[in-house]
């Protein structure tokens, strides 16, 4: 099931961020926060938005995108 995330997905999404920064040995630029996400992604001017991959009701993969 693919389903628009929501501000109680943000350890999640922050997790997926992390995980890809680890991947590609990055994580010395990984610098986000759930709070800095919080507010790009669920304030007041959202700047992206991102959908939450599941299987078996746990998450497995996730896509943000912006509009330019």
């Amino acid at each position: 099931m693919i389903r628009p995330a929501t501000p109680a997905d943000l350890p999640v999404i922050l997790d997926f961020i992390q995980q890809l920064a680890a991947y590609e040995k990055l994580s010395h630029a990984c610098v986000a926060t759930e709070a800095d996400l919080a507010e790009t992604l669920f304030g007041p001017r959202p700047y992206a938005e991102t959908l939450i991959a599941e299987a078996d009701g746990q998450p497995v993969g996730l896509a943000l995108f912006f509009h330019n």
